[in-house]
């Protein structure tokens, strides 16, 4: 393979072969409307609903990909959050996607836009703890390989342009000023992390030269990745769910621990207090099962305390004897930690 792709002479090759339509492109967009439009009249707080039930089983928590459900990061690109952000991504998809897909083997197509659905998803769950909602995260991916490899296809040319990239480099700038500014989340590392993605694809296997530079770009990327499913320790949303683990496994002051680091970390305020005041509960009720009844005592104390800080109400001055022996007769199992949803918006929202 030549270091270096020849732009001015661009090869005419439609190695699909296999249909005029791009049905794979068409197959995305149509689901892409018709979930968002499930999400947009689903409930959100009656499980028995079919709406939520569909919703719920493509739309996944932080806490539920870190769980094991990795499918999560790919059904994130099919709800959108309002119509503007589902007409933008789907035109860009369609654009870009179809002229993708009818110039290279369908195999190839599906395994790069589920590469880099899943990529830019674990790049916004890395960096901020979240998973993004839109196809957004992709359509960056598809600028990418289009400008990366754009001496493979005519067509390619057509949409890889100085132009049209530029719009998408100066839109992604808006959005992470949007972010920061707190006037619209967007998922900024989603968008970057597609578009790098897509480029070392396009550069690698499209239109093949620097090849220590995107070697060295994928290999950053998979670390990410890693890293995103493993070891979060910066997001909120990642302390919080080791909270629940530490707690769930008896390891209460652990959990106090990552509670803690979740609220400096700016997580919910009162479902964090509320957790830590169980978790304080949990402490006291082993050690009055092992008859430490002043370090239950203590405990007992602490957790009240923090509990009516977390409800907004004044400290109890003594703790009451009944409720105490109530709480010294629980077995550490009938405590349990409350997983309030952040009351905050998400902070990342893919293509807002």
């Amino acid at each position: 393979m030549p270091d270096d792709f020849d732009f001015s002479k661009p090869v005419s090759r439609n190695s699909a072969g296999e249909s005029a339509v791009p049905y794979l492109t068409i197959a995305v967009i149509t689901l892409c409307v018709l979930l968002t439009a499930v999400s947009m009249v689903a409930p959100t707080d009656n499980p028995a609903n079919p709406y939520y039930k569909i919703v719920h089983v493509i739309q996944f928590s932080p806490e539920q990909v870190w769980n094991g459900r990795i499918v999560g990061l790919f059904t994130a690109l099919f709800i959108h959050v309002n119509l503007v952000h589902l007409l933008f991504n789907m035109f860009w998809t369609w654009k870009m996607g179809s002229t993708l897909e009818l110039s290279i083997p369908r195999w190839k197509y599906v395994l790069f836009f589920v590469s880099a659905t899943m990529i830019s998803t674990c790049c916004e769950l890395a960096v901020t703890g979240q998973i993004g909602t839109g196809a957004s995260g992709a359509g960056y991916a598809l600028m990418g390989v289009l400008w990366g490899g754009r001496g493979y296809h005519p067509s390619w040319r057509n949409l890889a342009t100085r132009e049209n990239l530029n719009l998408f480099l100066i839109w992604g700038v808006l959005c992470i000023f949007l972010t920061v500014a707190n006037i619209m989340p967007v998922a900024n590392a989603a968008h970057f992390g597609g578009l790098l993605f897509g480029l070392a694809i396009g550069n690698l296997f499209f239109a093949p030269r620097r090849k220590p530079v995107w070697i060295s770009a994928l290999v950053f990327l998979g670390a990410l990745c890693l890293l995103s499913l493993t070891w979060v320790p910066w997001a909120y949303s990642w302390n919080w769910h080791k909270g629940i683990q530490a707690y769930r496994s008896h390891r209460y002051q652990d959990a106090i621990a990552y509670y803690e680091r979740s609220l400096r970390e700016g997580g919910d305020r009162s479902g964090l207090l509320t957790n830590i005041a169980l978790s304080w509960y949990a402490i006291g009720a082993e050690e009055g099962l092992r008859h430490h009844n002043d370090v239950s005592e203590a405990a007992f104390d602490k957790g009240s305390a923090i509990m009516a800080e977390a409800k907004g109400e004044a400290p109890p001055s003594k703790r009451s004897e009944d409720s105490s022996d109530d709480k010294n007769e629980a077995a550490p199992d009938s405590v349990k930690p409350q997983s309030v949803p952040s009351s905050q918006p998400p902070k990342s929202k893919k293509g807002q």
